[in-house]
């Protein structure tokens, strides 16, 4: 049995054009390897810092918040993904928000990860839907629902959405969706909200994706009116090993 560090140095290192290849016909795409290709790029990103720009846009005003015109944030972090949680407690004072409501530009960065750990196939159905081009690359589409549901606690909870998956090495490109909660027991202690948001990774070298861009918006039909409608867009740059 491999232990811990064998397991993670042989997900590391499994050349990356192997994950996938070839695998014919589309409905066939090997579903365990996109999970361990997703595991392999969140263990990879976290070798990495990174210059995080953010630009939150209040939309319109929102009186029963106390927020009574459209507004403007814009934020520059440098990060180190390995210590994302440091970076998340650093940026509690500053916050867009007031007495009602506040904005974490941390969890927007978080969500890069899609759900971390937890993207495994246990807990987790992907349903082959079409084939779609993004951003001139022709991709496979999954349906993406939580199989395995766990009473909340804390701000657990699960990605539901849709992913491009890259045709060749199981690559999830981009994705469109939000985080439902862990139980249908939903506590308003539990920090949990219907923010929509889109994410797009980018090829900087052959194999080597990173994160590209984040939008996060509270507008949509899932709207939580516990926070005003708004739209934040985060920018990942100037990628360096740590």
């Amino acid at each position: 049995m491999l232990g811990r560090a064998q397991f993670i140095q042989l997900i590391l290192f499994t050349p990356l054009a192997s994950l996938c290849g070839n695998q014919g016909s589309v409905p066939e795409t090997p579903v365990p390897l996109i999970f361990q290709r997703q595991l392999q790029n969140n263990i990879r990103i976290r070798q990495y810092s990174v210059t995080v720009e953010t630009h939150i846009h209040i939309l319109k005003s929102a009186p029963y918040l106390l927020v009574f015109r459209g507004k403007q944030y814009h934020f520059v972090d440098r990060v180190a993904l390995s210590r994302i949680e440091e970076f998340q407690e650093a940026t509690r004072n500053g916050r867009p928000g007031n007495i009602l409501w506040s904005l974490n530009r941390a969890a927007f960065v978080s969500e890069i990860f899609l759900g971390g750990y937890k993207f495994t196939q246990d807990k987790y159905r992907l349903k082959f839907v079409s084939t779609d081009r993004w951003n001139h690359l022709e991709c496979h589409v999954y349906q993406v629902d939580p199989i395995k549901k766990h009473h909340a606690r804390g701000d657990d909870s699960y990605f539901q959405g849709k992913i491009w998956v890259h045709p060749d090495d199981c690559t999830i490109v981009h994705s469109t969706g939000l985080y439902v909660p862990a139980s249908r027991l939903h506590f308003s202690l539990v920090e949990f909200h219907n923010f929509e948001f889109e994410f797009s990774w980018v090829e900087l070298q052959q194999g080597l994706w990173l994160p590209a861009k984040v939008i996060t918006n509270n507008s949509g039909l899932t709207r939580d009116d516990t926070y005003p409608e708004f739209e934040a867009i985060t920018l990942f740059r100037d990628w360096t090993l740590l």
